[in-house]
């Protein structure tokens, strides 16, 4: 589902989504950044990776709502 990259006093987390679930970020109410990074993201044959650093709670709001769109897709 995703990947997890430690940092110093944070992490980041890597995801890569299919064309249904990027639709689906692209469509939320995810934080700009966080679409825009996915827009600008190479297209592969599995799909659009992104990374996203992970350095408060609110952080992790977003990470879980990526994780859920992950999962339903």
């Amino acid at each position: 589902v995703l990947f997890v990259i430690p940092g110093d006093q944070y992490f980041r987390v890597a995801f890569t989504f299919g064309e249904k679930a990027a639709d689906q970020v692209l469509k939320s109410d995810l934080p700009g950044p966080i679409k825009t990074s996915l827009a600008a993201a190479e297209h592969y044959a599995e799909g659009r990776t992104i990374q996203i650093e992970v350095r408060s709670e609110k952080d992790l709001e977003a990470i879980l709502t990526l994780i859920r769109i992950k999962l339903a897709s």
